[in-house]
């Protein structure tokens, strides 16, 4: 019986020492990826970049509607 529970309990710590090692793996590649969010968009949190991610998808429809606006214009004056 003891030698189960020592079993089970060196298990447990496998287990926790694998958890450990996957936890840093994940975070270096966060903070990785923040670095990246810094370098490309400027951003220092996600926070930040939700808010630069709304106002591009904002600046996107307001130029999809000019384009079709135009296009609608260009179709009217020349008849296509």
């Amino acid at each position: 019986m003891s030698n189960n529970i020592t079993k089970t309990l060196l298990q447990m710590k496998e287990e926790i020492e694998n958890q450990k090692m996957l936890l840093a793996r994940l975070e270096g590649e966060l903070d990785s990826k923040y670095k990246q969010l810094k370098t490309d968009f400027s951003c220092s949190d996600s926070a930040q970049a939700q808010r630069k991610l709304d106002k591009m998808d904002k600046d996107i429809d307001r130029d999809e509607s000019r384009l079709k606006s135009a296009i609608n214009k260009l179709q009217e004056e020349y008849d296509w």
